[in-house]
């Protein structure tokens, strides 16, 4: 079985950071190769666009899933795992949720800063506190995915 890129492990990690989020996603070519989208299976056709459609910035794509063109409301995955505005989105739902605590120590354990199990700011070294807000997009994620998907 062939290795997977980083390329393919973070965009795994973007499909489960959306549907943490509570998105439908699917893999489709609308072009441009084989791409990671969301999906408003809800949104119906009509002559002005679409009606029930819940997915800010969606609109009608053909896409091509398992060979055959359907025409379907989608946008694009964020790329949660790679840029920080997208990873900004996963920090406003851990806000949302009122579980900062939970993902702030899951961030300290991304950045390699361990044993402290409560988060209590004078207890970080200076370089902790820097390897905290320099969280790359990637661990932000992983902490995401760690914290949301608890059973």
């Amino acid at each position: 079985m062939p290795e997977r890129s980083p390329e393919e492990n973070r965009r795994e990690l973007d499909e489960r950071c959306a549907h943490a989020l509570g998105y439908i996603t699917f893999w489709g070519d609308g072009g441009f190769g084989e791409t990671l989208y969301l999906w408003d299976k809800e949104a119906i056709r009509d002559g002005n666009g679409a009606r029930n459609c819940h997915l800010l910035g969606a609109r009608w794509e053909r896409v091509r899933v398992d060979g055959e063109i359907h025409e379907l409301m989608v946008r694009l995955c964020p790329a949660f795992s790679a840029r920080l505005e997208d990873a900004k989105i996963l920090e406003d739902e851990i806000a949302r949720r009122g579980i900062e605590e939970g993902y702030a120590a899951a961030l300290a354990a991304m950045c390699g800063i361990t044993g402290l199990r409560n988060f209590n700011p004078v207890a970080y070294t200076r370089r902790d506190l820097w390897e905290i807000a320099h969280a790359t997009p990637e661990q932000r994620a992983r902490a995401f995915v760690k914290v949301v998907e608890r059973p």
